[in-house]
């Protein structure tokens, strides 16, 4: 594996195990979320987001949402260098219906596109 793919996997996998249940955040912000699952600068990289998603338990080994009621969250550019940006806005898409219909939430901010020449 090269270094570069390998430290982006390793960033990916350390935000998505940052995580919190709904007891550690003030009931007036949350409610009915189990916890929250946050990853960042996914930058097109599909496989190591993959990884990652599966990791944290929200997703499966078919692709599909498997978080329950886990609040998703997605923080810097998803899209941008990666070869592989469109399989990974196409799983997002997905995994934010699937994650709805599950109890669950999805939340994304994009720098980028809020914050022009935030790189």
């Amino acid at each position: 594996m090269k270094p570069a793919l390998l430290r982006h996997l390793i960033g990916l996998l350390v935000l998505s195990w940052i995580t919190a249940s709904a007891e550690e955040i003030p009931r007036w912000r949350w409610s009915g979320v189990d916890r929250i699952v946050s990853i960042g600068d996914v930058h097109g990289a599909y496989e190591p987001l993959v990884v990652a998603l599966q990791a944290a338990g929200v997703l499966d080994d078919t692709l599909h949402w498997s978080g329950g009621s886990s609040h998703f969250v997605s923080v810097g550019d998803l899209l941008d260098r990666g070869a592989e940006s469109r399989k990974v806005m196409d799983l997002i898409m997905r995994l934010q219906e699937e994650a709805t219909q599950a109890g669950g939430k999805y939340g994304g901010w994009l720098l980028q596109q809020q914050y022009p020449g935030c790189h």
